[in-house]
């Protein structure tokens, strides 16, 4: 496991300039049953039967499960989940009047765990070809009509430094400042001299920002014809009218482009896609399509598909790694215009082990999860930590801060090795919860569980498979050892992918959260490998609460129970 992320942790989401920004407000708290949707696999009758038992148990009303035909194996191919899997939900729930509610998707026994890299056909791959090369034309065109641009104002004033970089980026930085440039000069030249200079700033203009962005400053009066033309004269007129029949060309395109949008897996509408917004919208917002339609027809790495489906509604996002989660708590701040949803997995090796764990999660709920705490820290000090092992000190803390928290704070009873090794088989007996690292891919059964347990090993790879016989990773070996709740990753996730230990012990103990609310509070990236099984109702701390909301760290506490607001 690598102890840091990647720079794709920093990435911000795309900024689309013809996509309206909705505001969102505050996630609610406190999962229902009528705001999840089931997810199974048609192919495998124990997936039903499962989400069936599930429902019942847990007031899931009529209607709120899909069956999906996906392959029976662990996995599917990434070049047929936005056929197989995105658009069938989508569709359904937004048939069903089901888009607004639902707020998780639980995905159950059958249904594939790892999208695996996109494998394109020959038309894809031919497909890919001709956009990378039309984006280098693209690309080339903008940075031409720029420094034609540039090249027109140093001409008139000698103390303009032109800015380098042909990237995106750098073009855009380049166009504004040449365009600002323009408007200083303006008042200072010769009337001749500045209907030619203006007249090239809105011919570059137009072609950078397309038909709509030229409608919308000439709506602003921003065109240089508009003082120059009487309002009452034929020319005009003629030039209203083909404003009103460019404006209805406009609209007209732009209604189109979300359902163009949406079938992104779909070449012919990719490809008008790419069309309409070289007509409409211009090259700028061509070149941002572009490296769009490339990043997703390349391949890439193999994600987890329920990390993938918490953007079901998401047409278009960087495919190129991890992203952060607009819902954890460290990135509330990050507003993306559109909803994330969580998702759970009810799953386990065999089909009989996910109704215990339903049936298990629902009994412990009902009495209160009561047993030991194990916490399996390694006992490494970032102020004296090997080199090798800096990045992975922080980490160690949290665990400390865990078992101060559970020995200052709770009344459970704590078990706590902070040794380099991880504890040794039957170790512990009676447990609940259960956290610690590091033994990579071989489970070690060192704790007996009590039913409703929550247990997970920070570890790579240890949900690479369920139901291989063979498997050792930590996952499989947990739920065979009867716990309700784990979680792991399907690949190499870097450590920074795993909940703050603290965090997520800590607010499910308050008893104030669900299962799943408490995982995705906690879980800091989306398009990844993270993996959570558990019923996503599941409150195991519901009726006898084990720690005070009042006795989390403050970005949590703030959440769980805001600040009032002020009085008038």
């Amino acid at each position: 496991m690598h102890a840091v992320p990647g720079s794709a942790m920093n990435r911000l989401w795309p900024v689309l300039a013809y996509l309206a920004v909705l505001v969102l407000g505050r996630s609610a708290l406190a999962l229902a049953p009528d705001e999840i949707v089931l997810i199974t696999n048609s192919a495998v009758p124990q997936s039903i039967e499962l989400a069936r038992l599930y429902a019942a148990q847990r007031g899931i009303p009529d209607g709120h499960i899909i069956e999906l035909s996906l392959p029976t194996t662990e996995e599917m191919g990434m070049e047929h989940f936005d056929a197989g899997v995105v658009m069938p939900i989508r569709q359904y729930l937004t048939v069903n009047g089901m888009r607004e509610k639902t707020r998780c998707l639980v995905t159950f026994y059958g249904v594939p765990l790892h999208l695996m890299p996109r494998k394109n056909s020959a038309q894809d791959s031919e497909e890919l070809r001709r956009i990378q090369e039309e984006l280098t034309k693209t690309m080339t065109r903008m940075d031409n009509c720029v420094t034609s641009l540039e090249r027109a104002v140093v001409a008139r004033d000698a103390t303009f430094k032109p800015k380098t970089g042909n990237d995106l980026g750098s073009i855009e930085q380049r166009a504004d400042e040449a365009m600002s440039q323009i408007n200083v000069l303006s008042p200072t030249l010769e009337p001749e001299t500045r209907r030619a200079l203006t007249s090239q700033a809105w011919a570059a203009l137009g072609l950078l920002g397309g038909s709509a962005d030229t409608l919308r400053r000439e709506q602003a009066g921003e065109s240089p014809e508009t003082a120059t033309v009487p309002a009452d004269s034929p020319e005009a007129a003629a030039r209203l009218d083909a404003r009103e029949q460019l404006q209805a060309q406009v609209a007209a395109a732009t209604r189109e482009m979300p359902e163009l949008r949406a079938r992104r897996m779909d070449s012919a509408a990719r490809e008008k896609l790419r069309r309409n917004t070289e007509a409409w919208m211009g090259l700028l917002e061509l070149a941002r399509l572009l490296h769009w339609q490339i990043d997703y027809l390349e391949p890439d790495a193999q994600t987890a598909l329920d990390s993938e489906l918490p953007l079901l509604w998401y047409d278009q996002y960087t495919h190129k790694g991890m992203l952060p989660s607009p819902l954890a708590y460290q990135n509330r701040s990050l507003n993306t215009g559109t909803q994330t949803l969580m998702v759970m997995r009810l799953d386990a090796p065999q089909a009989g082990q996910v109704r215990e764990m339903i049936m298990g999660s629902k009994m412990a709920q009902r009495k209160g999860l009561t047993g030991r705490v194990v916490i399996d820290s390694r006992g490494l000090n970032p102020r004296t930590a090997k080199p090798a092992d800096q990045g992975y000190a922080p980490y160690d803390e949290k665990l400390r801060r865990l078992a101060d928290l559970v020995r200052a704070k709770t009344k459970l009873s704590l078990v706590h090795d902070d040794g380099p090794e991880t504890l040794g088989p039957g170790a512990v007996r009676d447990v609940a919860l259960y956290c610690g690292w590091y033994r990579l891919r071989n489970y070690v059964a060192s704790c007996t569980f009590v039913p409703g347990a929550v247990a997970f090993h920070v570890a790579s790879y240890e949900m690479v498979s369920l139901r291989n016989p063979g498997e050792k990773g930590w996952c499989r070996g947990l739920l065979n050892d009867g716990v309700a709740a784990t979680l792991g990753a399907v690949d190499e996730p870097t450590l920074g992918a795993f909940p703050d230990p603290e965090a997520f012990f800590g607010v499910l103990m308050t008893g104030r959260l669900t299962l799943a609310e408490t995982y995705w509070l906690t879980n800091p990236l989306v398009s990844w490998k993270m993996v959570m099984i558990g019923d996503p109702l599941y409150r195991p701390f519901a009726a006898r609460p084990a720690l005070r909301v009042e006795d989390l760290p403050p970005k949590i506490r703030e959440i769980l129970e805001p600040p009032a607001e002020p009085a008038n």
